[in-house]
């Protein structure tokens, strides 16, 4: 018969080792099996810390950018308030512009040196002289002739004043002839007392339309124009009881009010230049 063949190892003693049995096997493995559900569970842990720590940050972020968003909004709100009002005194200020553009402006500058020289040069020739309005212009043919004859007219009203019209002055009109219209007649004498003698005796008493007043320099006309513009636009404006007096040699734009209470200021040469 054959032999039978021993299926147990022996040992290194001799003796024969036990077989590995199935429930040694299943140990083991359930080891490794806790140990990887331990390990499964540990990271499970730091990944649950890890979304909790990341869900935090956000939730810190969201409040954040939350707050965040009520401070634009409450800025937006501002600033379209803001904008209302500089809206409101961007109109304002339209408005205050195109009053002043609309407005003649009486006041200028301080004039240099040479204009200021200038205008007190003219103002001097002006001193002397009468501008006369409302006689009837000559028809006759000749310069000589027209002049001769306004001299005798404003000789003639001179005469009935009892004052005789000195015969060194000179005389001749001013700008064009319009519509038949008289133009200002001018009249140069020889001295400003002269000048104011004449004036007066003539601003006191003179025939219907007939009307004296000094003469004027090219600044002293432009203001009265600009004095006149502004009288007729706070007149439309419904303004009242305005007049242009001249206060102290200087023209400006005075209610009746005012004139009454500035009446004892009035030079006697600003009345004549009125």
């Amino acid at each position: 018969m054959p032999q039978k063949t021993n299926i147990f190892p022996l040992s290194l003693t001799g003796t024969i080792s036990k077989p590995v049995t199935r429930s040694a096997l299943s140990s083991s493995q359930s080891d490794d099996i806790l140990k990887a559900i331990a390990k499964l569970e540990s990271s499970h842990q730091q990944l649950l810390k890890l979304n909790q720590q990341t869900s935090a940050q956000q939730s810190a972020q969201f409040e954040e950018l939350k707050s965040n968003l009520g401070n634009i909004s409450t800025q937006i709100s501002d600033l379209k308030a803001e904008n209302s009002n500089l809206r409101a005194e961007l109109t304002a200020l339209k408005s205050k512009i195109h009053l002043l553009e609309s407005t003649p402006n009486t006041s200028s500058p301080q004039p240099p040196l040479l204009e200021l020289i200038q205008e007190l040069s003219e103002r001097d020739k002006c001193s002397s002289n009468v501008i006369a309005y409302g006689f009837t212009e000559s028809t006759s043919r000749t310069p000589q002739e027209r002049i001769a004859d306004d001299t005798k007219s404003v000789s003639d009203v001179f005469s009935n004043l009892s004052f005789k019209f000195p015969t060194d002055a000179k005389l001749f009109r001013l700008g064009k002839n319009v519509n038949n219209t008289p133009r200002p007649l001018k009249i140069i004498l020889n001295s400003f007392c002269l000048c104011l003698v004449k004036l007066e005796r003539v601003m006191l008493i003179f025939p219907p339309g007939i009307k004296f007043v000094r003469d004027k320099s090219k600044l002293e006309r432009k203001l009265l124009r600009q004095l006149h513009e502004e009288l007729d636009h706070r007149k439309q404006n419904g303004e009242i009881n305005l007049s242009i007096n001249y206060i102290n040699g200087i023209p400006q734009i005075i209610s009746s009010f005012s004139k009454n209470h500035t009446r004892g200021r009035l030079s006697h040469t600003s009345q004549l230049a009125a």
